[in-house]
């Protein structure tokens, strides 16, 4: 009984951890996933960085889809299990250019990276734009989802319908 207790706590901490350090998870709907890959213009052999994955589904679909590399990083261990399996059910060559990470985003190096794909709250924004400027290198794309970073100015704003996310992307 305790050892289930602790698994709960366990899983259930991790995921409250990753809401009040940079967001709860919200699922991006798949036709969000769509726009956001043709906003970002990834290509073949590019890394993606989906930095709080969540269930990985747009790792997938930029390795999937566009023949990127993809990376998801999460803190959630339901969410880094998730993206996991997510990542199984793919064909062998979808597979080879996927990877989930367990940990937290601000200590994921993200030097290689093309493209980094943020869904989080903007209360994280002031630290994300130091790693990002600290980190990223120059003509890194950056597709933020939902608020607008305020201290960039975007290359491009995807608004959407009236039920769509707006996109925004920005440019080192």
């Amino acid at each position: 009984m305790y050892i289930l207790l602790f698994i709960v706590v366990i899983l259930l901490g991790t995921m409250a951890y990753a809401g009040y350090s940079a967001a709860p998870w919200v699922p991006t709907r798949a036709r969000d996933v769509k726009r956001i890959l043709q906003m970002a213009d990834i290509r073949a052999g590019e890394k993606v960085v989906d930095v709080g994955c969540g269930d990985g589904r747009l790792v997938v679909a930029a390795a999937r889809d566009c023949g990127a590399y993809g990376v998801g990083v999460d803190i959630g261990i339901p969410q880094y299990i998730h993206a996991q399996i997510m990542r199984m059910r793919q064909d062998a060559a979808v597979r080879g250019r996927t990877r989930i990470v367990w940990g937290d985003l601000f200590q994921y190096n993200l030097c290689d990276a093309d493209v980094v794909v943020v869904y989080l709250l903007s209360k994280s924004y002031d630290r994300l734009v130091k790693k990002f400027e600290k980190e990223l290198k120059p003509g890194a794309r950056v597709v933020v989802e939902a608020w607008p970073v305020s201290v960039w100015e975007p290359t491009k704003v995807d608004k959407g319908s009236k039920q769509d996310v707006p996109l925004y992307l920005y440019k080192r």
